[in-house]
């Protein structure tokens, strides 16, 4: 993500970062795809194989990625100029481009730990979000709403191009209003559609609600790499900051589905089936409320919009630096340690 958005415009990031976060959507897109293609209505008991087929088929696609990503060139602006810049670096006063990443990792969370929780918490609560209304749903729609295999898999279907254009519409609508605000109406809009997306009886009602539920849940996530970018102190330590936050966001949310399952097991419906659709409404309830909550007590002061206009190996105080110090360090040509900088 972060790679994708410094080689476009700025004015181009919005729908960019939209498009990249819905990956996701569309490989799930592709996977149903695959699975409607490859089932039957009514699966046959003799079938020896089940589901594996579809995990051999989407193992084998990771081959002309590895070969597409082999032979495709990088355009990285901040890695060309951290090629240029001094190995010589004071950790304890700056990061470079050319630091290890677990001495830039150190340096987050020394000196950069408030930013990079708050980071860690908003990427949590998206990724939560999206596992608790994506990865127990084929499950609830077969077990408690007895749809066949072409019923669930169609309406898996219509709710990814659902989050596909809801991240287009999301990051189109950041750039010309404000990634944190978009996000969190995005967000919003979600509750009102939670019954739609698991009261009704028919497969085409249960897809309009789940439409709609990922469109403002992709406009909402697919903000989600901007925000990253621009919560960043520094753009030497992107990696170790943006990265890591995000993918701890992941493990957090990997979760949400255990929780939906043991409460659906524990409160049953009259006929015994577990009851996953009250159980989904809730935990995902929950974390709109969370998401929206993180989003609101984002302080705007703190985004750099223009990170990837500066130099990673530059020199960043980890301390206050008075007004009249600043003027006088600004005046003098030599580059200031940290020492003098404390």
């Amino acid at each position: 993500m972060s790679t994708v958005l410094e080689s476009v415009p700025e004015r181009a990031r919005g729908v960019v970062a939209g498009v990249t976060q819905q990956g996701f959507s569309a490989g799930y897109l592709l996977a149903s795809g695959f699975h409607l293609a490859m089932s039957e209505p009514e699966p046959r008991i003799s079938d020896p194989y089940g589901w594996r087929p579809l995990f051999w088929l989407c193992g084998g696609l990771t081959v002309p990625v590895i070969i597409l990503h082999v032979f495709t060139p990088t355009h990285s602006v901040v890695m060309a100029q951290a090629s240029t810049g001094n190995d010589a670096v004071d950790e304890r006063a700056a990061v470079g481009g050319n630091l290890s990443f677990i001495k830039k990792l150190r340096y987050v969370l020394r000196y950069h730990w408030k930013p990079f929780v708050y980071a860690c918490c908003l990427s949590s609560c998206l990724a939560t979000m999206g596992h608790g209304t994506m990865d127990l749903y084929p499950t609830f729609l077969t077990t408690q709403r007895g749809l066949n295999i072409h019923q669930e898999t169609w309406v898996t279907c219509i709710l990814q191009i659902g989050g596909i254009l809801g991240g287009i519409f999301g990051g189109f609508f950041s750039h010309r209003i404000n990634p944190k605000w978009v996000a969190a109406g995005a967000g919003l809009l979600c509750a009102p559609f939670l019954p739609l997306w698991t009261l009704p009886k028919s497969w085409n009602l249960l897809a309009l609600g789940a439409f709609w539920l990922q469109f403002f849940y992709g406009a909402a996530i697919g903000n989600l790499g901007n925000l990253l970018q621009q919560l960043c102190p520094h753009p030497g330590i992107r990696a170790a900051f943006t990265g890591v936050a995000y993918n701890i966001g992941n493990a957090v949310s990997s979760c949400a589905p255990s929780i939906e399952t043991a409460l659906g097991e524990r409160f049953r419906t009259s006929d015994g089936t577990p009851d996953y659709a009250k159980t989904q409404m809730g935990v995902v309830g929950v974390v709109i409320f969370f998401l929206v909550t993180v989003l609101a007590i984002m302080p705007l002061e703190s985004l750099n919009k223009s990170w990837d206009q500066e130099d990673p190996n530059q020199v960043i105080p980890t301390q206050a630096v008075s007004s009249y110090k600043l003027e006088a360090l600004e005046k003098s040509d030599d580059k200031p340690t940290c020492e003098e900088i404390a």
